[in-house]
């Protein structure tokens, strides 16, 4: 079992990678990084779950297109709360908003416990 302060830095780490693989993503250090992984894992906790069951509607119309644009949505949300995480075009939002979804499904999901 990883502890949540490895997988945060991890996350960040992610954030970092992400950045260098979709233009259209800046990150100014690592510190904001963190910063962006931390709210990102909250506001994927707390937001996330009532922004899907109130756009189950549109996720079923688009075959589950939408939820792929929520990830970017969600994302740009953080954008907008951390300084030093800034998002140029909205497709760079919804790719770097999968990628980091996958990346923290992975790490925040695989408990063995």
């Amino acid at each position: 079992m990883i502890s949540f302060t490895i997988k945060i830095i991890l996350m960040a780490a992610a954030v970092v990678g992400v950045t260098y693989l979709v233009p259209g993503l800046v990150v100014s250090s690592f510190t904001v990084a963190v910063y962006v992984s931390l709210a990102l894992t909250v506001v994927t906790i707390f937001i996330k779950p009532v922004l899907k069951i109130l756009t189950l509607p549109l996720t079923i119309i688009t075959f589950g297109i939408f939820s792929l644009i929520l990830q970017g949505i969600l994302l740009f949300v953080v954008s907008l709360i951390i300084p030093g995480f800034e998002i140029e075009t909205a497709l760079a939002a919804i790719i770097g908003g999968v990628i980091l979804g996958i990346v923290s499904s992975i790490l925040f999901n695989n408990d063995d416990n």
